[in-house]
């Protein structure tokens, strides 16, 4: 096991080897069509000398964008790791580490400094080498379908890495430019040239509508990918990024947000529907991606479990279930002591006392974020790695790896109309179809119109059998049941809680609607290794912060120079909110939980 400096040394792949994927909107793109497909040893795109055209064929093109949409959702283990599952995963409830890397670990917000954290100059140039000679192809070649779909990708990689740390160099990495100095943008200037980009590239599909066969060229020729050669889902893609990102900044952008978010809704083509399938690469074609994966399972997140022990359920996501009685526990994850390396599963036993608390197999039981871990060995010198895994038989052979769901765009649909914008139906309609999308994804719809007529929750409280110093009171209190007299916060508590649960595994969206709205109400970090002291315990970690101290002269000086003043307030630190967060305005209660005010 790497130790966790290279962890979070690969956390830019979080969302900086995802973010490479293609160009957009400053570079003249022009019309790619305007060129007659005529190679004339040009590269009329802005991107890059180090490149040369006359190496781009069309022979290369088969397999390089399949290879950048496979790195949009990392599907290697490793990569996965570090990317999600023990960083943004973790903040957003759903899972937690099981151990720590060298004292160093996420959870409880103590990241060592290390190069990688640098954007541009980072591993994450490794993927330009891969995506630029499709966007040179689609550019110069007269493959306009490539050049859209390739604003697509990026477009979608940007968002995500923004929505995570913040300022990213958004128009330099477009043109591989690897010498200082490198110029960021900031977070609210980086969502201005994705939407650019994301409508740029729907006008052209609009346009030029590419057949099958040469939309078998970007997903490959086997059905299961996440378009199904169909130019419309890739409509339907763009236009739900933007009603995700317009729901996104709709606190402080209202007018903004409910211009953007009518438009992709009413749109032609518009958004992702309830009948939709999600965008998503399906499990067999993981399998043709990745045939054999590592340690013999296709799915990270079952090898990140159950092979390498390094992560369990949340507690957060434990409670909130148990208080729902939500199938999802049921579906994805197994009851203490059945998942892992079987020979280092046993009872959970009490710390105090050495009896057992928990025996093998009789409870769902998470983790808490931040709470003291050991090392990982055994479940005599580490307990945590009997706490709950993931389901092999749920998990390993048939999770997808969506890039969007359509339960999301349901709930965003749901919000946006209970902000009074025009989404094509009431609230209650969408709240109650992004419900029912949930349980469908699960195979569990039967379940569902009981479901939604809950009107309040179980008193269930999270106990850790091996620690009760972690013990904590439930926080989600709110029912299912739409009622018409609750007020607009009220209700906003509702959908973002059931879209957290419905949008499982996505952490990085779960996150960002934490972050933004303060729901659900998540337990807060048990121990805070922060040292900066902006990290507070219950609003918790508001961004990944970049490299916080360049080791090179010449980085620091890039970095002082031209990504910190792009940081919201100048500073570069995890406390501090990106431009879409309203956090800094909510107040605490006597009991000093937070009181989330969203601006309804």
């Amino acid at each position: 096991m790497k130790t966790m400096i290279n962890k979070v040394k690969s956390l830019l792949a979080i969302l900086c080897l995802v973010p490479v994927l293609i160009a957009c909107e400053d570079v003249n793109w022009g019309d790619p069509n305007a060129n007659n497909g005529v190679n004339d040893g040009t590269d009329k795109s802005g991107y890059g000398s180090n490149i040369a055209l006359a190496d781009v064929t069309e022979a290369s093109m088969e397999g390089q964008l399949q290879t950048a949409m496979s790195y949009l959702v990392d599907i290697r283990m490793h990569k996965y790791q570090y990317q999600r599952s023990l960083t943004i995963d973790v903040f957003a409830g759903y899972f937690s580490q099981t151990h720590n890397y060298d004292g160093r670990q996420p959870t409880t917000y103590y990241y060592p400094n290390n190069p990688f954290i640098r954007g541009i100059g980072g591993e994450s140039t490794k993927l330009y080498a891969v995506v630029v000679p499709a966007i040179l192809y689609g550019t110069s070649f007269g493959r306009s379908d490539l050049a859209a779909i390739g604003k697509i990708l990026y477009a979608y990689s940007m968002q995500c890495m923004t929505d995570a740390m913040g300022p990213v160099a958004y128009h330099d990495m477009k043109v591989l430019k690897e010498k200082y100095p490198i110029y960021y943008s900031s977070s609210e200037e980086t969502y201005d040239s994705i939407f650019a980009d994301l409508q740029s590239a729907v006008d052209t599909l609009m346009k030029y509508q590419p057949s099958v066969s040469q939309l078998m060229k970007v997903e490959g020729k086997e059905k299961g990918s996440p378009c199904n050669w169909e130019w419309q889902r890739w409509v339907k893609f763009a236009n739900s990024i933007q009603l995700r990102m317009a729901i996104t900044m709709s606190n402080v952008k209202p007018d903004k947000a409910r211009e953007i978010a009518e438009r992709v809704v009413n749109h032609e083509i518009g958004v992702l529907e309830e009948d939709d399938a999600d965008i998503a690469f399906s499990a067999e074609e993981n399998l043709q991606i990745y045939p054999t994966g590592e340690q013999g399972q296709n799915h990270p997140l079952f090898v990140i479990a159950n092979s390498w022990n390094d992560i369990r359920l949340g507690a957060t996501l434990e409670n909130i279930l148990k208080r729902y009685d939500h199938p999802l526990l049921q579906h994805y994850f197994l009851k203490n002591g059945l998942g892992g390396t079987p020979s280092m599963q046993d009872h959970i036993y009490d710390r105090r006392t050495n009896a057992i608390a928990a025996p093998k197999g009789t409870q769902y039981v998470g983790i808490r974020q931040g709470v003291m871990l050991r090392t990982r060995s055994s479940t005599k010198e580490n307990p945590y790695l009997a706490y709950s895994s993931l389901s092999l038989e749920t998990v390993a052979s048939k999770m997808s790896f969506p890039w969007i769901k359509v339960a999301e765009v349901l709930f965003c649909r749901a919000e946006g109309a209970l902000r009074g914008w025009n989404m094509g139906g009431t609230a209650q309609e969408f709240y109650e179809a992004g419900i029912r999308r949930g349980f469908s994804d699960i195979g569990e719809v039967g379940q569902y119109f009981s479901y939604k007529e809950k009107t309040s929750v179980n008193k269930v409280n999270y106990v850790d059998y091996f620690d009760q110093d972690n013990n904590i009171e439930g926080r989600v209190n709110v029912g299912v049941k739409w009622e018409d007299s609750d007020d607009n916060e009220l209700k906003l508590e509702k959908i973002i809680t059931q879209k957290w649960i419905a949008n499982f595994p996505m952490g990085l969206e779960a996150w960002t609607n934490f972050r933004r709205t303060g729901y659900p109400r998540m337990f807060p970090v048990k121990i805070n290794l922060w040292t900066v002291g902006r990290v507070d315990d219950e609003i918790q970690l508001r961004r990944i912060p970049h490299d916080e101290a360049p080791t090179l002269s010449e980085d620091l000086e890039n970095y002082n120079t031209y990504t910190l003043p792009k940081c919201e307030g100048g500073i570069n630190e995890g406390g501090n909110p990106l431009w879409w967060d309203i956090s800094a305005s909510w107040t605490k209660g006597p009991d000093g939980l937070v009181i989330p005010k969203n601006n309804l």
